[in-house]
């Protein structure tokens, strides 16, 4: 019988504890502690401070807003002595005031905030009507169970159509017809240089000498007539650059090495070298190499009358003091550059 009483009066000891802890919340218990560590007076100093810090600086923008106001010159003079003393005694004010509140900022000392086991502060946080974590989380787990199961099914069902890009391919018994593979890049030195040979009896006034500065790769020396130069450079039957230059100029640098990327100082040829290289791309085609460069040579032919052809247009030789510079990919015919259709 004693047993069961004092078990009881155990019960209700405990019933109490729970009921003042519940009133005493964490942050309490940690304010408390800050209290105790900082001191008081240093605190209410350092305010203090602070305010008069504020006074002082609005007075002195006050006095700088308000200026020097005078309507003779004798007071004039006056008022400007007066301002002058009355802003010097601010900023005097205000630099002790600085130093007084650094002083008690000083005092006041770095209290160390031990906060313990910070990972059960959401168990004793009394405002957890604010805080969506607890709802974010338990979102974010049905979500990625639900990502689980969707991509458990998929991997179930992609692996069912064993990799097949469609469901078309059941129903076609013949296979697709495969393009073939360019290789224009990769021809061997005799058909290239065969091939130039013959380009070269069918185009009169064109010499076209080949040179390998580079290994396997050519790089043709074009001379059209009396009228310009060329320089393109091949990678097999493909052709990768061109620069156009004049008659009279050089195209080996000083120490006996082709310039392949120095323009030519004639702005003439500067835009040839511009309408060439989209000709280059125009007559471009992957699977016939060969008839690229037989159309790019024929346009670039074109090009011997380029200083007594007329434009098509206009039929005017000269316009903004430029020939017709622009050659017709299809007909070879020559235009200004403001008058090509």
């Amino acid at each position: 019988m004693m047993s069961i009483v004092s078990f009881r009066n155990l019960g209700s000891s405990i019933d109490h504890f729970s009921v003042y802890w519940r009133g005493v919340s964490f942050l309490d218990i940690v304010c408390r502690s800050l209290i105790e560590q900082v001191n008081l007076e240093a605190v209410r100093q350092a305010l203090g401070a602070v305010r008069s810090v504020r006074s002082l600086v609005g007075k002195v923008f006050r006095t700088l807003a308000e200026g020097v106001r005078a309507s003779h010159e004798s007071e004039e003079r006056e008022r400007d002595q007066a301002f002058k003393g009355s802003l010097a005694s601010a900023l005097s004010q205000l630099h002790s005031k600085l130093r007084e509140l650094e002083s008690s900022a000083q005092n006041l000392g770095g209290a160390s905030l031990g906060l313990g086991a910070t990972s059960f502060l959401c168990q004793v946080d009394p405002t957890l009507d604010r805080t969506s974590l607890y709802v974010d989380m338990v979102k974010a787990h049905r979500w990625l169970d639900r990502v689980h199961e969707y991509t458990h099914h998929m991997a179930s069902i992609l692996q069912q159509n064993n990799l097949k890009r469609s469901n078309n391919q059941v129903f076609c018994n013949k296979r697709r017809q495969r393009l073939p593979v360019p290789r224009g890049h990769n021809v061997p030195q005799p058909p290239v240089d065969q091939f130039l040979s013959t380009m070269q009896r069918g185009l009169t006034d064109m010499s076209i000498d080949i040179v390998r500065p580079c290994g396997q790769n050519a790089v043709l020396k074009v001379t059209l007539g009396r009228t310009l130069k060329a320089i393109i450079v091949l990678r097999g039957l493909l052709i990768e650059w061109v620069l156009i230059k004049g008659y009279t100029e050089e195209l080996y640098t000083a120490d006996d090495q082709l310039d392949l990327w120095t323009p030519s100082r004639f702005a003439v040829f500067q835009k040839v070298t511009e309408h060439a290289s989209a000709a280059m791309l125009h007559f471009h085609v992957p699977s016939m190499h060969e008839v690229a460069v037989k159309s790019f040579l024929h346009w670039l032919h074109s090009y011997i009358t380029l200083f007594s052809d007329v434009c098509r247009r206009c039929n005017r030789h000269l316009q903004n003091h430029f020939p017709p510079t622009w050659h017709c990919v299809r007909t070879c015919e020559a235009y200004h550059e403001t008058c090509r259709p």
